[in-house]
């Protein structure tokens, strides 16, 4: 399809109200000339600041520089009205984006980015595709339409956090008990608690890696001259699992009374092998509800229909010749 016939289309969506397609067109036109031009200052002003600072050194080579980050810095003001001004709600933010995984200083101007690019290109498609495959909307259903696919692609990222929120917290409950009972062996074997840690963050990492990267990280906070106390109750907040805030409880509260850790860890361990063991019974007690409703739906009328049809065949082939003799009086 040509670029006129493109047009000629787009123009017809209004039908006998023209008016609002055209209204619709100029402002898209305004919104991005404004866009531009913001754009525009922005980068002259962010030249003229850092232009003084440009042979400083090598921090661009560092990890999370603000020179790796440019793309943010462009479409700064796009999202940065609609960011949380409340600094709860944005703390609640960043909680969610740490417990799934997402430590990068930028991951909560990167989420809100996400969210009105994905809702700005989503809605751009809905209104060009549309048309393409139905001539005939016209411009007030195609708006609500491209509004409502603009909403999910704003919801998109919030549910993908989630996700993968979901996802980590479950590989940290199931992996857990293994690394509570290695932290056990290297304290009995004389370690301090430290460098059990650390020990137990590098011979888990095949196995259960998530877990290794939290362990390996507490340790290097206690190296740099965190305490132990901070660095247990920041493994804690980025996890988010229950397991584990019971964990630091336990050690946090052993180091205050002065109690034995290895005692107190071997009775952790101990019950969450045992919870592990519940939780793999809670799961399979939950199977047969499951099957239930595609057994229902699925196997069944099958098995129903292959053992009745071939009798429900059978009496229709002796019926029907006897109703059209005449021979069985009718009903009616």
């Amino acid at each position: 399809m040509d670029v006129s016939g493109v047009l000629g289309e787009l123009v017809a969506l209004g039908g006998s109200e023209p008016y609002l397609l055209w209204l619709t067109v100029f402002a898209a036109a305004i919104f991005i000339v404004a866009a531009a031009d913001s754009l525009r200052g922005q980068n002259a002003l962010r030249q003229r600041l850092t232009g003084s600072t440009s042979a400083r050194g090598p921090e661009g080579s560092l990890l999370y520089a603000p020179s790796s980050w440019t793309w943010l810095k462009t479409f700064e003001p796009i999202y940065r009205p609609f960011m949380p001004s409340n600094d709860e709600i944005a703390g609640d933010i960043r909680r969610r984006l740490t417990e799934a995984g997402l430590r990068n200083p930028h991951a909560a101007e990167i989420f809100f980015a996400s969210r009105i690019l994905l809702a700005l290109a989503f809605g751009v498609a809905a209104i060009i595709v549309l048309p393409l495959f139905y001539q005939r909307l016209k411009v007030l259903p195609l708006t609500g339409i491209s509004m409502a696919i603009a909403t999910a692609g704003y919801l998109l990222p919030g549910y993908v956090v989630s996700w993968l929120g979901a996802r980590r917290k479950q590989r940290i409950t199931e992996g857990f008990p293994d690394a509570l009972d290695m932290m056990l062996v290297c304290v009995e074997a004389g370690l301090s608690l430290e460098a059990s840690i650390q020990r137990v963050g590098r011979e888990i990492a095949n196995a259960h890696p998530v877990i290794a990267d939290e362990f390996r990280l507490v340790g290097n906070e206690m190296l740099v001259g965190k305490s132990r106390h901070d660095a247990l109750r920041s493994l804690a907040d980025r996890t988010g699992v229950p397991d584990v805030r019971g964990l630091v409880s336990l050690l946090i509260q052993s180091d205050q009374f002065g109690t034995s850790v290895a005692q107190a860890l071997r009775v952790h361990a101990s019950e969450m092998r045992h919870t592990r063991i519940l939780r793999a019974e809670e799961r399979a007690h939950k199977i047969p509800v499951k099957l239930a409703f595609p057994l229902m739906f699925g196997l069944i009328p099958v098995v129903l229909i292959i053992t009745l049809a071939p009798g429900i065949i059978r009496v229709i082939d002796v019926l029907l010749p006897l109703l059209s003799a005449g021979k069985i009086p009718s009903t009616r």
